[in-house]
């Protein structure tokens, strides 16, 4: 269904390979990355910085941002840390930590398939980041994180991929954190076979709303090469959905547990116990505890209503916590770590359980939105390790 193509792109120099590319944006909090900019200055997150990154010492408006972002790119491409522009192209990519391995396409996608229903979401496109995302689309004029889109699995697909893979990489990167990141040129006539195969498949977006939503934007008015979004599409069966936990900004955690244990049917428990929760479950942990909870049943049978999130969402406004501010961490931090955190700044830790392939598919296959931050797949490609122009006088840079 979805139309895909061949890109454009520079890769990072092997040279570089330890500086420019960046750690994932949503791993880090603001000042987490603005201290990691402060020790990498070639890294490619001065690129991307947006609102929330601005210092709170020296603000920025959105315009100095974007403007200091183009400017941290001329450095970059001034610097040479990226190889000449390659000629149009598809790529087999292979991300592997050390327990987990999936291998993929790296392409273009359409930038209007959201709108045909050829490529489908399950999260809410927010204007004003949308926005300030296209802002940055036409003042840095390159494109660096891969869209993460998915599609249920495909023999002749993955076999493409696998064959692409037998050849010498054009680029391995080993990052500090443990990520390796391998890209195979895939050949003309594979191409072809890829863009025929992928033809009536259903692609998911898994990763970066916001960014295919500010490629749509800028498609209306750009040249050939705004058409086209960026993408890494992978079969479901070798992604991995982390937990994305909730941490409620609560006042008194010990009166916000009492409250939840004479709610839900529930028991104090060691975070051994939470580890081991099943569907259904969530483990709340604050004043040094944790309570293991039922939630609620769905309302309704609908894709949306079942989910945890939403019940949880609805749990949490019952119980009139609905205008607590709230944080979202990753469940790729083991719940000690979290729970070590919650300790040193109060609050509320809120264990949830990951969504499956099956339950995200269903819901953006019935159009309808999950809540904010209801998954969390890891791992990503990293930004700065590819650069797409997406105008021409991009394409003249480097």
């Amino acid at each position: 269904m979805a139309r895909i193509s061949p890109v454009e792109v520079r890769f990072v120099k092997d040279e570089f390979s330890r500086e420019v590319p960046s750690p994932p944006h949503d791993a880090l909090t603001p000042a987490e990355r603005r201290a990691h900019i402060a020790q990498h200055p070639l890294s490619y997150l001065a690129v991307t910085r947006g609102p929330e990154d601005a210092s709170p010492d020296s603000p920025e408006t959105d315009e100095e941002l974007l403007v200091a972002g183009k400017e941290a790119l001329d450095r970059l491409l001034d610097e040479g840390v990226f190889c000449d522009l390659r000629q149009p192209a598809m790529y087999a990519i292979r991300l592997r930590t050390a327990d987990h391995t999936q291998t993929g396409l790296l392409c273009g996608v359409w930038a209007k398939s959201r709108a045909t229903g050829q490529l489908r979401a399950h999260e809410e496109v927010r204007g004003s980041r949308r926005d300030h995302l296209a802002k940055h689309l036409k003042v840095v004029g390159h494109q660096s994180s891969p869209v993460v889109v998915a599609h249920r699995p495909v023999a002749s697909i993955s076999a493409e991929i696998e064959a692409a893979t037998r050849h010498e990489p054009v680029l391995h990167l080993e990052s500090p954190d443990g990520l390796d990141q391998t890209i195979w040129e895939v050949d003309a006539g594979a191409t072809e076979r890829l863009v025929q195969a992928l033809d009536g498949v259903p692609l998911y977006i898994i990763d970066g709303h916001h960014r295919t939503g500010a490629s749509e934007v800028i498609a209306e008015s750009g040249g050939p090469d705004a058409q086209w979004v960026l993408s890494a599409i992978f079969p479901e069966d070798e992604m991995r959905n982390y937990s994305h936990h909730r941490w409620m900004h609560v006042d008194d955690a010990e009166a916000t547990l009492a409250l939840i244990e004479s709610s839900l049917a529930s028991h104090r428990v060691t975070v051994h116990e939470v580890e081991r929760r099943k569907h259904g479950q969530i483990g709340f942990y604050g004043a040094g505890r944790w309570v293991l909870a039922e939630l609620p049943g769905a309302f309704t049978d609908t894709a949306l209503d079942v989910l945890e999130p939403v019940r949880f969402d609805r749990l949490i406004t019952d119980l009139g916590l609905g205008a607590v501010p709230m944080h979202y961490l990753p469940g790729t931090r083991s719940l000690a770590d979290l729970a070590a955190t919650v300790d040193g700044h109060g609050g509320m830790l809120c264990a949830m359980n990951p969504i499956d392939m099956d339950e995200l598919f269903a819901v953006a296959d019935a159009g309808q939105i999950m809540p904010p931050k209801s998954t969390y797949f890891s791992p990503k490609a990293r930004s700065g390790v590819i650069l797409r122009p997406v105008d021409q006088g991009a394409r003249a840079q480097g």
